[in-house]
């Protein structure tokens, strides 16, 4: 068997096939179709190292094609390529294909050639990782004097973390009703296990009802604290048990983008779920390329919808710490910058970089 990486195209349209057999048949081992249903059968036979895979095409989606690609072999990096990027299919491709890029057509030559060489280094290196690294038991307590600095005066009282104190005081008996009665009518299928459980979240949100929903889901279950600033955040992500962030992203958008895509090039064992007020499509595909979210919500959401992408995120979490062939497969490239940063922004982004994750430490070897 050829040693080149192989790379699945499909595209109902035969010109665009064309157009990537002579892009890339020097460089990589092509299978290429124009049918959803052959194009997962030939992952199912074969092991490939990447699809990339056109929206809309008759009989199945870019997305159903992707879905059924991750079942059959999880191990196969998805690439989303469209020229058609209604909301749906964006939130689709976070939620269902999980993929690790969503390109746009015409997709410049040069910009595809990077995604696939970065999607395929991810693969392969993963492949050539050995076995999954150790989970660093003690991690060594990380500098916070800088960034505390560019806080000014820190809030010692979260009001969010006050309620949820009063609240839980209140109606634990509740809390505990409510999450014995989802652990039993869940339509998840998926245990989750006590070490998944005791994986923390941190909720980021100054939206006192999206908090409430987010107490309600999260507290009976597992560690959480709530944020109305991102020095609380990065406070709580610095606690060596907490692997899930819950953010509403209607807080300063672009900004916490930016300090989503720093997260995740640095942490990319940290799983994050992006909530929202609408599907906005540019926010989605940059968190998409940038951030790897891990789930896109629309308020308003259930709690019962809340605590089932936490449980999934948790064990995604697990997995990503003990395995580094999973961790390079969530690699990121660094957000561009469109503007002008504020000096606290700027903080916060260079205190991300210094703390890195003991998973990436152990990766590189440092």
């Amino acid at each position: 068997m050829s040693d080149r990486a192989r790379v699945l195209f499909v595209d109902d349209e035969k010109r665009v096939l064309n157009s990537m057999r002579g892009m890339f048949r020097r460089q990589f081992e092509l299978y290429l179709t124009t049918e959803g249903a052959t194009a997962v059968q030939i992952a199912s036979e074969n092991p490939i190292d990447v699809i990339v895979a056109d929206q809309r095409m008759p009989g199945m989606t870019g997305i159903e094609v992707l879905q059924k690609v991750k079942e059959l072999s999880p191990n196969t990096v998805r690439i989303l390529l469209t020229g058609y990027a209604d909301p749906s299919a964006v939130e689709d491709s976070i939620n269902v294909g999980e993929v690790f890029r969503f390109l746009g057509k015409p997709c410049p030559p040069k910009l595809l050639r990077e995604t696939l060489d970065l999607a395929i280094t991810a693969t392969r290196d993963g492949k050539r990782a050995g076995a999954p690294a150790p989970v660093a038991a003690d991690p060594p307590r990380r500098e916070r004097a800088a960034l505390r600095s560019q806080a000014g005066a820190p809030n010692p009282a979260n009001r969010f973390d006050e309620a949820l104190a009063r609240w839980q005081s209140t109606t634990r008996a509740a809390l505990a009703a409510d999450a014995h009665k989802a652990a039993h009518d869940s339509d998840a299928g998926t245990r989750i296990t006590a070490r998944a459980r005791e994986v923390g979240a941190v909720v980021y949100t100054v939206d006192a009802g999206f908090a409430e929903t987010a107490i309600r889901a999260l507290s009976p279950d597992r560690s959480t604290t709530l944020a109305t600033s991102l020095i609380r955040v990065m406070q709580a992500i610095e606690q060596d048990t907490t692997g899930v962030l819950i953010t509403d992203i209607a807080i300063n958008s672009t900004r916490l983008q930016r300090v989503l895509g720093a997260l995740k090039q640095h942490r990319p064992e940290l799983m994050t779920i992006a909530v929202s007020d609408s599907r906005d499509t540019t926010d989605m595909v940059r968190l998409i390329n940038y951030a790897r979210v891990f789930r896109y919500c629309v308020k308003p959401l259930s709690s019962r919808q809340l605590r089932a992408d936490v449980d999934e995120a948790a064990v995604k979490h697990l997995e990503l710490r003990n395995d580094p062939r999973s961790v390079r497969r969530h690699a990121v490239v660094e957000f561009p910058t469109e503007a002008e940063t504020s000096p606290a922004l700027e903080s916060i982004l260079s205190h991300i970089r210094r703390n890195r994750s003991p998973v990436v430490k152990a990766e590189d070897g440092h």
